[in-house]
């Protein structure tokens, strides 16, 4: 009886590594985001910040808003993008495109302009909006700090957070 149960805790152990080891290896998979590098695709990830962050980096992040992945057309010079709430891709035809990570579009009704540069999301506003404050308020981490915003544990966070994503 009692080899039976060491029997089966070891197997019950091993089962656990493996999950536990698989885990890790997709969290890893995600955290490099390396399905979108293949696919010329990049996100921008916004966080709220309670107040206007400063030196590029928000002291008081307030709560992450909508992501929104872009796929690059290099050859188009177009560039495809849609967000996280509603997976509806649209087109933007006023591009500038170096590669994945440095390029620059405008809206078609050209009310801002925005990019990436060396991989980092950056936007300007061409036109006077009663919301232009608020978005001086909007910090664009890398995609770890976006997922860790509000978090408590933060290996927890790691772990399940970025396989969820």
């Amino acid at each position: 009886m009692q080899q039976r149960i060491k029997k089966f805790f070891n197997i019950f152990g091993k089962i656990i590594g493996l999950i536990m080891l698989l885990l890790i290896v997709v969290s890893i998979y995600k955290f490099l985001n390396i399905g979108g590098f293949f696919r010329s695709e990049i996100t921008e990830y916004p966080v709220m910040c309670k107040k206007e962050p400063t030196l590029n980096k928000c002291q008081n992040p307030d709560s992450t808003l909508n992501k929104t992945t872009y796929k690059i057309l290099k050859n188009r010079q177009e560039v495809l993008y849609w967000s996280s709430v509603d997976d509806v891709p649209r087109k933007l035809t006023k591009c500038a495109i170096k590669d994945r990570k440095n390029w620059s579009c405008k809206y078609n009704d050209e009310s801002a302009e925005f990019g990436f540069k060396d991989g980092k999301f950056w936007n300007v506003s061409l036109e006077e909006s009663i919301l232009n404050d608020e978005y001086r308020k909007v910090y664009y981490p890398s995609r770890t700090e976006y997922l860790m915003t509000g978090c408590k544990n933060k290996l927890f966070c790691f772990l399940f957070l970025n396989i969820l994503d």
